[in-house]
């Protein structure tokens, strides 16, 4: 944990890198399918046209985002301009619900996990206390080192 920890304290983040990285391959199709839901398509049948968009895209190497808007129209004439809005920051934004990616609901989580991990280093910090006490009796000797690394 001590390497994790200082690891992370060093990283440094690529934001655009890590947004290419996340849009690679077809990893917004559910979104697209999500887009024609929006638009009154039942997912069932969206999840199709998502599907044949997709062999479109392996077919002439292209992507969800660089698949030319005329082609996303021949196979569902529900597609508009407004689907190349479809992106990572979009997709994450999207999940506002408990447990989701949007950053308002990644922050709630962050804040929650450090005030559990508060909770947990006072825990810890009384039971050093009463063990330091508890050494300090007569007869009792030095108590075995719990944070020594295995």
């Amino acid at each position: 944990l001590r390497a994790a920890a200082a690891m992370l304290r060093s990283a440094s983040v690529q934001r655009e890198r890590m947004a290419e990285a996340a849009a690679a391959g077809f990893s917004l199709a559910t979104d697209v399918a999500d887009y024609l839901v929006a638009k009154g398509l039942p997912f069932r049948e969206a999840h199709g046209i998502v599907g044949r968009i997709v062999q479109r895209c392996l077919a002439t190497g292209r992507t969800l985002a660089t698949l030319p808007l005329d082609e996303y129209r021949a196979i569902c004439p529900l597609f508009d301009d407004d689907v190349r809005h479809i992106d990572v920051w979009t997709s994450v934004s999207a999940r506002d619900v408990p447990g989701g990616t949007a950053p308002e609901r990644v922050r709630d989580a962050l804040g929650a996990a450090r005030k559990s991990t508060g909770v947990v280093r006072e825990w810890v910090e009384a039971q050093r206390s009463r063990l330091a006490t508890l050494e300090s009796l007569p007869g009792n000797g030095p108590t075995p080192d719990l944070t020594r690394e295995f």
